[in-house]
């Protein structure tokens, strides 16, 4: 895990496939908890957070290997395999942590 924050920090491209879908992984459920509480701060809520959600982490995934790190997705997979990555349960990361912390912050408690 050291080794792979170190080279994923200095932008290495010495990536095996394994080591890259890990930290890809791991990236996206970072990003799924840190773009809840960002949502529900806003107070963003409905279709339209959600599928921000799904762009945005999208995006930063794609910007993370291919601008970032300047990967080839082809070797490692393809787009889809990297994109979707972690996606399933980074979204349910996002999805109890946008709940919890919006409830806590925008919904008034009954007297």
């Amino acid at each position: 895990l050291a080794r792979s924050t170190q080279k994923l920090l200095r932008a290495s491209q010495d990536w095996n496939k394994d080591e890259l879908l890990d930290v890809l992984h791991w990236s996206r459920q970072v990003l799924g908890v840190v773009l809840g509480v960002v949502w529900a701060t806003l107070a963003l809520d409905g279709f339209f957070a959600f599928v921000a959600y799904a762009i945005g982490s999208t995006a930063c995934i794609i910007a993370l290997y291919g601008g970032h790190l300047k990967l080839d997705a082809d070797d490692f997979g393809g787009h889809n395999a990297l994109v979707t990555e972690g996606f399933a349960p980074a979204t349910a990361l996002f999805v109890v942590t946008w709940t919890v912390v919006h409830t806590t912050f925008n919904v008034q408690q009954a007297a």
